[in-house]
């Protein structure tokens, strides 16, 4: 996921070796979908967190999530990931730019229920 592509690598339902807490029942690697985020030189930072939360917020409508749900790497394994988001303060701000998208769609589908 950058500031204009999504690469789709493992389906949903596939485990994945992204939070680096092994096989723990309930953890990460288990129970999760992994998202990276990647900007390099040319990239827009602010554009991939927008393209984030909007694919963040599409999955918890897919899956039926709460807020609670979403997590990042460092809640698994400890490791400050990711990394920009957690030293730049910002975590707070990108959790709510994924509340604000996911009540956004959510609209969506109310409104789309009611033609």
């Amino acid at each position: 996921m950058d500031d204009s592509v999504i690469y789709h690598h493992l389906p949903d339902n596939e485990v994945g070796w992204h939070a680096g807490d092994k096989k723990t029942e309930d953890g990460g690697n288990m129970t999760g979908i992994g998202i990276e985020m990647c900007v390099n030189q040319t990239g827009d930072y602010q554009k991939t967190l927008e393209n984030t939360a909007k694919l963040i917020a599409t999955l918890m409508i897919a899956y039926d999530l709460g807020m609670d749900e979403v997590r990042f790497h460092q809640d698994f394994s400890g490791k400050i990931c990711p990394h920009r988001l957690i030293t730049e303060g910002r975590v707070k701000e990108f959790r709510l730019m994924i509340e604000k998208e996911y009540n956004k769609y959510k609209e969506q589908e109310k409104q789309n229920e009611s033609k």
